[in-house]
């Protein structure tokens, strides 16, 4: 019965197997999520999460890069996390048929096998150049360098609950974003906003700003509830 198949143990494997440096995340629930944590002195953590459905059998595949630890299974793409369906960037596009967005097989363990494997190489292939590529892209942003240059220099006097003073002004402002009154992401915002004007930025960038500030102090938050320190670019911490 395709119910007894034992994917976690088969994508376990297969995963120690090719892709040694994404360990299991066994405390997270649906669905069977891998964590590499960030290389050298990069500053993203690279997530792959794989589901799987009895009826019909078959597996799906996701992948995540981000400051933040835990991807929030929100797709999208920021300046400073993105994720997508592995089968998305198998194809390079957004939008694809619904038949290859998921890893059908027959029910039985050979089948999982097979499906399992054809999805850690697709990994292998395809996400981690990806996530390759996200490192890259983060490291030659100027919006994000001021962001965390701002965030360095704050660093001191930055609340360990930034993020959740942060919720609580938008939940008060019914989440209407010109309504939010919280200091710190006022003064981000504005900081990346004057900055902005005379880095060579995209008109695209320019609209992110508001979420590079969110996304920023919930980084900050999880910085200063893990290890209270912040990441400098010589690999020091502050």
């Amino acid at each position: 019965m395709p119910s007894r198949v034992n994917i976690r143990r088969i994508l376990a494997e297969a995963m120690h197997r090719n892709l040694p440096d994404f360990l299991p995340m066994l405390e997270e629930k649906h669905g069977y999520w891998f964590r590499r944590p960030p290389v050298g002195h990069g500053l993203l953590y690279n997530v792959v999460l794989v589901c799987h459905a009895v009826k019909p059998p078959c597996l799906s595949a996701d992948v995540y890069a981000g400051v933040l630890s835990m991807w929030d299974r929100q797709y999208g793409r920021h300046l400073l996390q993105r994720s997508t369906g592995l089968p998305n960037l198998r194809l390079g596009s957004q939008a694809i048929p619904v038949e290859e967005s998921s890893y059908p097989y027959d029910g039985s363990e050979s089948g999982a096998v097979t499906a399992v494997s054809r999805i850690v190489a697709e990994l292998g292939q395809f996400a981690v150049p990806w996530f390759e590529e996200a490192e890259r892209s983060l490291a030659e942003d100027p919006l994000v360098k001021c962001a965390l240059d701002w965030l360095a220099k704050r660093w001191r006097d930055i609340p360990a609950d930034v993020a959740d003073q942060m919720d609580a002004a938008f939940r008060k402002a019914n989440h209407k974003p010109q309504d939010v009154d919280h200091p710190l992401l006022n003064e981000l915002k504005a900081f990346l906003r004057s900055a902005g004007q005379s880095l060579p930025i995209t008109p695209q960038h320019r609209k992110e700003i508001s979420i590079l500030a969110i996304q920023t102090l919930e980084y900050a938050q999880e910085r200063k509830r893990t290890s209270n320190q912040f990441p400098l670019e010589d690999g020091r911490s502050s």
